[in-house]
Formats: structure tokens, sequence, C-alpha cells
């Protein structure tokens, strides 16, 4: 999480009068990932800048969705979307799909080899189940 906060925090310096949003509702030791991010970027940001939480997305495709209806009730059609390298074209997918042009901006990823390897197969599962899910529909 800290690679993609302090990747944000540098794409943010360049355009300070954007909206920041932070997405996920998923539970981590009874906080929740977009409080956690939230805190993090007030702490470490100077000045405070205003955060936006999305707190009930749980999976790449919900981030999306709720994202996309934040920034359609902001009037922002476009967004940096800022995650981690190995996940980034899933999710650019997905945030395009729901009518958001993305910019991406990729967090670095120091993996080894063997992490690489799990996490991206995470990622080619994931998009098998969307490519089933998409034919049911």
């Amino acid at each position: 999480m800290a690679r993609r906060l302090v990747k944000a925090r540098a794409e943010y310096a360049a355009s300070p009068h954007l909206p920041v949003i932070m997405s996920g509702g998923k539970s981590w030791h009874g906080f929740k990932e977009s409080t956690c991010m939230a805190r993090w970027w007030t702490e470490h940001l100077t000045p405070h800048s205003p955060v936006i939480e999305e707190r009930q997305s749980l999976t790449t495709e919900q981030n999306a969705r709720y994202v996309s209806e934040i920034c359609k009730q902001l009037e922002y059609s476009h967004i940096a979307l800022i995650t981690c390298d190995f996940h980034m074209a899933r999710a650019q997918r997905l945030f395009e799909k729901y009518d958001l042009q993305v910019t991406p901006v990729r967090a670095r990823s120091y993996y080894s080899w063997t992490k690489m390897f799990k996490v991206q197969c995470r990622e080619w599962g994931a998009r098998l189940l969307e490519l089933k899910t998409d034919k049911i529909k």
C-alpha cells in the first residue's frame, strides 16, 4: 500500500487542485483499506489535501464502478489511476469499462520472481473470471 501512496503523492504534487479518491472497502485487522490510505495521506501531505473515501468496494470491478459514480457526481471523466504495476492492465480495463479515461500510474513492485509469479497468476485468474462473467451477461 505504501508504494502506491508514495507514487500518488508524487503524482498529486503536479496537480494539487484535483480531488483524491481512496478506494477500498476490504478490512484488514478491523481497518478499511480506504481509511488507512486516507489517514496516511493526511499524515504525509502538507498542506493537507481533502480525501474522498470510497469504502464499499471489495473487488477491483467494484472499485471501478463506485469511483466512476463519484467521478460522475464531481463531473470528472479522466483520472490518474495509481495501482501496482502487475495489476494495472486489468484495473485500467475495468475503470475504462465504467467510462473513465485513465492515465495509468504504475507503482513498481519489488517482489521476488516467485511472489511475482503468484500475483500474476492471480491477475490471470481474475481476468479469466471476468471473461467468463462477461459471456454470461
